[in-house]
């Protein structure tokens, strides 16, 4: 939205509809309960995947030298699944979501991977919707042991999904390493962090930098830091649910013509036109919120 981009102009999209703001402290602990509580993400996802034989065979490579714009960029493109951390520190709900998503025909699954002692002091202040716990509190109880981690990657193996995550600090790159993540995310939050960046881009496994908060300049020098490795730009609006209005489609026509490399869009809202229409601007992944 226009607050998030400063010196962005995002136009929004006429589709869609708006929705009631989801508590986000409430989490699904019981595994049992999943299932019902997905199954309106499940049927989104499951609305995406048309996309895949709509676009596939009609949308035209993109000219590195051209001007993008409707209609072109991809002969094909990747669905995200994002489960992000909605397991809820739930090792089985993790497992479940990772079959779910597959069933959906998504290419990959994400996670986010905290390390409570290596990214937040014990001291340092909760966002307001942090009503019961404290934000380390809620980074150790959702989070996962390595063996876990490395289970819930084989896991998108069997599944036949790729697994990547967003780390938030340097010990979980070194984690996810460890584990075997074919890619990274780096949220909005961590564009500014340089160095996490640097090391990524040490590493030449392919990118997804997200948008949702930052500014032009924030994101020209996180681009900068990837010379060598496969970087794909995300148009994000960080709000939950994002309305309409604030979807912002036009920005990914902005940063293919700046950036001039690979964009995506992460997508917030609560339906699947925008990623559709995302595509049709030329994006070459979808991330959907799972």
């Amino acid at each position: 939205g226009p607050d998030l981009h400063p010196g962005r102009q995002d136009l929004g999209f006429i589709e869609g509809r708006e929705g009631k703001t989801p508590d986000p402290t409430v989490g699904v602990t019981d595994d049992a309960v999943l299932c019902h509580q997905r199954r309106e993400p499940l049927k989104i996802m499951k609305g995406i995947i048309p996309l895949r034989l709509t676009y596939k065979a009609k949308i035209a490579s993109l000219n590195p030298v051209g001007s993008p714009g409707m209609l072109i960029g991809i002969e094909e493109y990747v669905i995200i699944a994002e489960i992000g951390s909605v397991h809820d520190g739930s090792f089985g709900n993790a497992q479940m979501l990772i079959e779910l998503a597959a069933e959906c025909g998504a290419d990959c699954v994400k996670f986010q991977t905290h390390i409570a002692e290596c990214e937040s002091l014990p001291s340092a202040p909760s966002p307001d919707y942090f009503k019961d716990e404290s934000r380390i509190e809620y980074f150790e109880r959702t989070s996962f042991t390595k063996d876990q981690w490395i289970k819930l990657k084989q896991k998108a193996d069997q599944c036949k999904v790729s697994f990547l995550s967003s780390p938030f600090s340097m010990e979980a790159i070194d984690l996810l390493e460890e584990v075997g993540v074919f890619a990274y995310k780096i949220p909005s939050g961590e564009v500014t962090n340089l160095p996490l960046l640097e090391k990524l881009e040490g590493i030449g496994k392919p990118v997804f930098l997200s948008s949702g908060m930052n500014d032009w300049n924030e994101l020209d020098k996180a681009v900068k830091v990837f010379k060598d490795c496969d970087l794909t730009v995300l148009q994000c609006s960080s709000v939950y649910p994002c309305p309409p209005e604030r979807v912002g489609l036009n920005v990914i026509i902005q940063m293919q013509e700046r950036y001039r490399c690979k964009v995506g869009f992460s997508d917030h809202t609560e339906g699947f036109a925008a990623a559709i229409s995302a595509v049709a601007f030329g994006a070459s992944v979808i991330e959907k919120h799972f």
